[in-house]
């Protein structure tokens, strides 16, 4: 009997038939051997057979094929090791997820039932977690441009108001999370946005001396602005009236005019010089 292992099975058939041997044939797979090659012969070598007797040949007829296992939501190790085990070569990239936690398997390729055949590639795709993401400056923009940007990068933004004595009302005083710090989408932003400078209720300043006056008005943060006037009924040197008046509102660097009394008016009669009231007929 003549060895025809790993011969093709066209080269296997005529050598058998040549020597007067039935030739049957069947398959199996085999993930070591070549497609198509004979894998055994029923009858081993330099066994003596007669003409006419039958001789079996396997055939290998390919790879075996495994059905992929499901390893989505599986960490890692978990995954690989059970992927191995089929008989597969896992190949692993990391991306980063908004739902799927760190470590864990999102999604595989091929998909889970799919057949391939021993030793194929099956790469699967796991979760580096949430991306992180750089907050971005919004300080100076305007509240709608600053939501705007910041919606963009996948944030939730909070808002509040307060009065700023140098940012123009409707602009960004500061932002927390501050510029560059690291956050996730979904992670909220608190922005402090201006509402201008804060109003001052003007003091009441009337009837106060001029010194004592301006010292008040300007502790308010008010620029004061000083007029004269003769009175009857105020004295010299204390405040007739105010302009914004007493509890008025008004803002800081606001003007605040005050008149001053310069008492009361003279009246020249003949060279000399008399007080209005000094100078009644009676």
């Amino acid at each position: 009997m003549i060895n025809v292992e790993g011969k093709s099975e066209e080269e296997a058939k005529n050598e058998l038939s040549s020597k007067g041997l039935v030739v049957n044939v069947v398959y199996e797979n085999n993930n070591s051997k070549p497609e198509g090659t004979v894998l055994k012969q029923s009858i081993t070598n330099g066994t003596t057979v007669n003409k006419g007797d039958t001789v079996t040949i396997t055939i290998c007829s390919g790879k075996t094929t495994i059905s992929v296992s499901n390893v989505v939501g599986k960490t890692k190790n978990e995954a690989q090791n059970i992927l191995t085990k089929q008989g597969f070569k896992v190949t692993v990239s990391e991306i980063y997820s908004e739902d799927v936690e760190n470590g864990r398997v999102i999604s595989q390729s091929p998909e889970s039932g799919s057949s391939l055949i021993h030793g194929s590639i099956v790469t699967i795709n796991v979760s580096k977690g949430k991306e992180p993401i750089g907050v971005e400056d919004v300080t100076g923009q305007s509240k709608t441009n600053a939501q705007n940007i910041l919606t963009r990068q996948g944030f939730k933004v909070s808002v509040k108001e307060e009065y700023s004595e140098t940012v123009a009302n409707g602009r960004v005083i500061s932002q927390s999370p501050a510029k560059g710090e690291t956050l996730y989408k979904g992670d909220t932003v608190t922005i402090t946005v201006s509402k201008g400078k804060s109003p001052v209720n003007v003091s009441n300043v009337v009837g106060k001396t001029q010194t004592d006056a301006e010292n008040i008005l300007k502790n308010q943060g008010f620029t004061v602005k000083v007029k004269e006037s003769y009175s009857d009924t105020v004295a010299k040197g204390k405040v007739i009236s105010q302009s914004p008046v007493s509890n008025a509102s008004a803002y800081k660097g606001d003007i605040v005019t005050i008149t001053v009394s310069k008492g009361k008016a003279t009246i020249i009669v003949t060279g000399v010089t008399l007080t209005k009231t000094e100078a009644t007929i009676t």
